[in-house]
């Protein structure tokens, strides 16, 4: 049947109205999709409803998908329930399922919806995006590898390579090395990346003095290369080298060169995290600049740079006024030099003078210490639980529910209204998971509640969010709820506010950051989308693991 039939035939159902179980938004999920630069494999699950209707009605369900969300015009094949007979693709009797669309268009953004095939009925609770691969580096579609850049772990005959894996699901691979010019390469064994995508290898049996060639390739298919860089071991034993990435140039006490456009030098300096080696040592700084140059220190240094300036000064005017004394003849001008040099000795004993008796009284009297005491600040710790005499415990700061305060032990999750919202939340969000099950009563730990005042703008807004950011990291985003509506939890949280705690990954911080570096401590608003604060373990009362804590707007 083509594919115009099944338009015109899918157009005339929805005029004449036929109609069967209609089912709400968000039966179906989709939870990932990999892609290459022209396929992608869609990967879902549908629920228990969906298999019934798809057996019961014989009706299946197709893909509708297209670049535009207002013009979804390429459609797949249909699919159907597991106990449908004579038909070639079926849903899994568990409910998942695959979809291959092929001949897509490379590094362009696709919106899918699945609907019935019947009756158009979307299954989606929101349109679902994904981003296919560049046909250039290999057509690798959305997997990649970036590389640690720091020159740490880098010595004459090994190097300690780091860096983190992009792609969902995140893929196996190997390194390989060959040094500049040589005609063989060296092969790691596999290298299976942590769940948030980071790795270490350490590669051995390294020339001193040499650069080598360094290739990511995916282990599935090792003509995949998903990164590239040179590393230069040092000269000699003990030394440190250098690793260049994306073209850069970094070179340690070895001889690394490259075709990069940046160099880094560091005969003696290595640069670490939030480091700067200087081309030139500057006086209290030195050659680098790191977390150890402090305003406090600098002051001190300025004072003790003062005094040698001052001992260095009286040395000069000692010595013009001895050379003044000795090459005049007049009376007076002799008697000048004298108290030039009288002065000058004066003013050293009065400064080292000083210095040394401030320091024998106390050393903290020439060691200054300016600055501001830190202050710890909870931002969003669980609030304080209020007893009122005839009602009971208020554990959520005068929040309501139903015009009712929220007290301790009151039944949570066996409200039915509260259970109900709960679970079709978590149904409705697509491809965001959440880390623990509703909560039993007010002031358990350890869950997560996913009740909300108005759930269907919640869901809007957290799928929204989910796909705004899969479109940033090239279609993967993974987002898990670490923190709901338990306002017992939190003093900002509730169930009438779209405010929400996620796991950090290295996609949903590069989306809101433009980097993969968690900015602990730091408020991100972007436009339209909500306000992000990346709160620190320990950062609160409550807050065991970093995390980002977010307002919806």
């Amino acid at each position: 049947m083509s594919r115009t039939f099944l338009k015109i035939l899918f157009s005339i159902l929805l005029f004449v109205g036929v109609t069967t179980t209609a089912l709400a938004g968000g039966e179906i999920t989709i939870n990932n999709v990999e892609v290459t630069p022209t396929t992608a494999l869609v990967h879902g699950t549908a629920t228990t409803a969906v298999l019934q209707s798809a057996n019961t009605a014989n009706s299946g369900f197709i893909a509708f998908y297209g670049t535009s969300q207002s013009s979804l015009d390429t459609i797949s094949n249909t699919f159907y329930g597991p106990n449908s007979q004579g038909n070639i693709q079926t849903i899994a009797s568990n409910g998942s399922f695959t979809l291959n669309l092929q001949a897509l268009t490379s590094n362009t953004t696709y919106y899918i919806d699945i609907r019935n095939s019947v009756t158009g009925v979307s299954y989606l609770s929101s349109l679902y995006t994904f981003t296919t691969g560049s046909t250039t580096g290999g057509g690798t579609g959305g997997l990649q590898v970036i590389f640690d850049s720091g020159t740490s772990g880098i010595t004459d005959t090994s190097a300690q390579i780091s860096g983190t894996v992009f792609g969902s699901p995140l893929p196996n691979i190997k390194l390989r090395w060959q040094a500049d010019g040589a005609g063989a390469s060296t092969s790691s064994s596999l290298i299976t990346p942590h769940t948030d995508g980071t790795f270490n290898y350490t590669i051995t049996g390294l020339l001193p003095n040499t650069t080598y060639n360094l290739t990511a390739v995916n282990a599935a298919d090792v003509t995949q290369v998903l990164a590239q860089g040179l590393i230069a071991t040092a000269a000699t034993t003990g030394g440190t080298g250098g690793i260049s990435i994306g073209g850069s140039t970094g070179t340690g006490t070895g001889t690394g060169t490259g075709t990069g456009s940046d160099t880094g030098t560091g005969t003696n300096c290595t640069e670490g995290t939030g480091e700067y080696c200087l081309l030139a040592p500057l006086p209290i700084i030195g050659n680098k600049i790191d977390n150890s140059l402090t305003f406090n220190n600098y002051v001190n240094g300025m004072i003790k740079l003062i005094i040698g300036l001052g001992a260095v000064l009286a040395v000069v005017m000692i010595v013009v006024g001895g050379i003044q004394h000795m090459s005049s003849e007049s009376v007076a001008l002799k008697g000048d030099s004298q108290k030039r040099i009288e002065g000058a000795i004066l003013g050293l004993l009065l400064l080292l003078g000083a210095f040394a008796i401030l320091n024998t009284i106390n050393p903290n009297l020439v060691n200054l210490q300016i600055g501001l005491t830190s202050v710890h600040v909870e931002v969003d710790g669980p609030p304080e639980a209020v007893y009122i005499p005839g009602v009971g415990t208020d554990r959520c700061n005068g929040v309501t529910l139903n015009g009712a305060r929220i007290l301790e032990n009151q039944d949570w999750d066996a409200d039915s209204a509260i259970h109900t919202a709960d679970q079709a939340l978590r149904t409705a969000i697509t491809g965001i998971s959440v880390n623990a099950a509703n909560c039993s009563k007010v002031g358990d730990t350890g869950c997560t509640s996913m009740y909300y005042f108005n759930a269907n703008q919640v869901a809007q807004k957290l799928n929204a969010l989910k796909s705004a950011c899969a479109q940033a990291n090239g279609g993967s985003c993974p987002i898990e709820i670490t923190g709901g509506s338990e306002c017992w939890l939190h003093k900002t949280h509730r169930h009438d506010a779209t405010i929400f705690d996620f796991h950090v990954s290295n996609e949903l911080t590069k989306y809101i950051t433009g980097t993969t570096t968690f900015p602990a401590g730091h408020t991100t608003i972007i436009s339209g989308v909500g306000k992000f604060l990346a709160e620190s373990a320990g950062q609160t009362s409550n807050t065991t693991a970093q995390h980002w804590h977010v307002e919806l707007y």
